[in-house]
């Protein structure tokens, strides 16, 4: 008798955290929708907290990084923190699927953005990082 109390009990928080998480990525698509970038993002990563090899998440969350530190030209330190956060997300999407389109996607996104950044050396070195 208690084991299925136990088995029900982990099958019930099972799915409260699929529903977590699935509210969590759809506020932050509306987030996302109303052009709200850091209150996306911080719903992104409330989701990864919950499902951590979530890759829809994990690269929307690169994506948001990039995005934001575009914007952030007047803030060289908050610019690298937010690349180098992108960068995190889209190393680790690729790790947990190398062949997904869109982990791809972001990590060249990352690396492009952060090349804007840099003199002529490290461009190219950038150009070469995103080849491999």
């Amino acid at each position: 008798m208690k084991i299925i109390i136990l088995v029900s009990l982990l099958f019930f928080s099972c799915l409260i955290s699929a529903q977590d998480i699935n509210s969590y990525i759809t506020q932050a698509g509306q987030y996302e929708s109303a052009m709200n970038d850091e209150q996306a993002i911080v719903k992104y990563k409330e989701a990864l907290k919950i499902q951590p090899g979530n890759i829809f998440a994990m690269c929307k969350a690169s994506e948001l990084c990039s995005r934001i530190g575009a914007r952030l030209k007047n803030n060289k330190a908050e610019q690298v923190d937010y690349f180098a956060a992108a960068r995190t997300y889209a190393q680790t999407a690729l790790k947990l699927e190398p062949l997904n389109s869109e982990s791809n996607f972001v990590m060249a996104l990352v690396i492009g953005r952060e090349a804007l950044n840099k003199g002529g050396k490290e461009k190219i070195m950038a150009v070469k990082d995103s080849k491999n």
